[in-house]
């Protein structure tokens, strides 16, 4: 199973650049994705993949990501579907030859967790309320930063992006704001990193 999830994210990623490489001589269709993306934890997933599209010259990006938590790691084989949303305001260029720095931007993200052991409303089985959290959705916000590599010398890939991401999600968040004596923000944040590929 851990072995079929992680070749079917390898080959979500190289099926990325094997589409853009079949439209590089024509007009780009709108459902093409603008780029692939592997990261690193995160919250969503030991390592999660996906694709996504740009927006507003770039400036906003949404991505769906298919995570993959494995059992040794997190007690317990986990499958996650991601939508992610990023604000990037600001693009700084490092007057080195075809590198870009991303200094900051602002995501969200949904998260929604498969298995019959979670849900979003709670089961008939429990008086109404008697969670107050659905154990199947997570909502998160982080912020990250970027370096950016253009390679106006290849067909296929425009640029890849290195990046990093800082951030928390609602139950975390919840649970530092009710125990402020007791936790730190270290507690309750996560880190991602990862590599996006543009074609």
């Amino acid at each position: 199973m851990k072995r079929t999830i992680i070749f079917s994210l390898i080959l979500l990623i190289l099926g990325q650049g094997t589409l853009a490489q079949e439209v590089q001589d024509k007009e780009k269709s709108w459902y093409l994705p603008d780029y692939a993306k592997l990261q690193y934890a995160g919250a969503i997933g030991f390592l999660s993949a996906g694709a996504g599209y740009s927006q507003f010259d770039g400036k906003m990006e949404t991505e769906l990501m298919l995570g993959f938590l494995p059992e040794r790691i997190g007690g317990d084989n986990l499958t996650s579907l991601t939508l992610k949303s990023q604000f990037l305001p600001w693009t700084v260029n490092l007057k080195i030859d075809k590198y870009d720095l991303l200094p900051l931007y602002l995501g969200a993200y949904a998260s929604y967790t498969f298995g019959d052991q979670f849900y979003v409303f709670t089961p008939e089985r429990y008086p109404r309320w008697y969670y107050g959290w659905p154990t199947a959705l997570r909502l998160g916000i982080f912020a990250g930063s970027r370096l950016r590599i253009h390679l106006p010398e290849m067909d296929i890939i425009k640029s890849v992006d290195f990046f990093y991401e800082v951030g928390s999600y609602d139950l975390k968040l919840a649970s530092y704001i009710q125990n402020l004596e007791a936790l730190s923000l270290l507690d309750v944040i996560n880190i991602a990193a990862g590599i996006k590929i543009e074609f």
